[in-house]
């Protein structure tokens, strides 16, 4: 948020700061949305907590490209 904070202030085009925190996530959604299937008990919540945290970030992402 203060990297987009920033950007604004400087008048500058956040595209690519998105981007580039997409090209950060997408890998890492992918990661622990395959870990999902193969743990259980609490490192299952936990991965299901950190992969529901990432979703929303990318969901965040979306939105402010529209």
């Amino acid at each position: 948020m203060l990297k987009l904070l920033l950007r604004h202030r400087l008048d500058r085009d956040p595209r690519r700061l998105v981007e580039a925190q997409r090209a950060t996530f997408e890998p890492l959604r992918e990661s622990l949305e395959s870990r999902l299937g193969r743990s259980e008990g609490f490192d299952r919540t936990l991965t299901l907590w950190r992969y529901t945290n990432v979703q929303s970030a990318l969901r965040f992402l979306d939105e402010l490209e529209t």
